[in-house]
């Protein structure tokens, strides 16, 4: 059983979305950023003390 051969680029097809999300295609060399611009997240709580 093989798998059926995808069709030819066709130059009138809009491209295809990036597979690849690491690597937008806005920024080559500029990896996408860790968290939306907005307010700034509270600090994380003290890790609570083991007896």
């Amino acid at each position: 059983m093989s798998d059926p051969k995808p069709p030819p680029d066709d130059p009138t097809r809009p491209p295809m979305p990036n597979p690849r999300p690491d690597t937008p295609p806005d920024g080559p060399g500029q990896p996408p950023p860790e968290v939306p611009p907005g307010p700034a997240e509270p600090p994380p709580l003290p890790d609570p003390v083991r007896m």
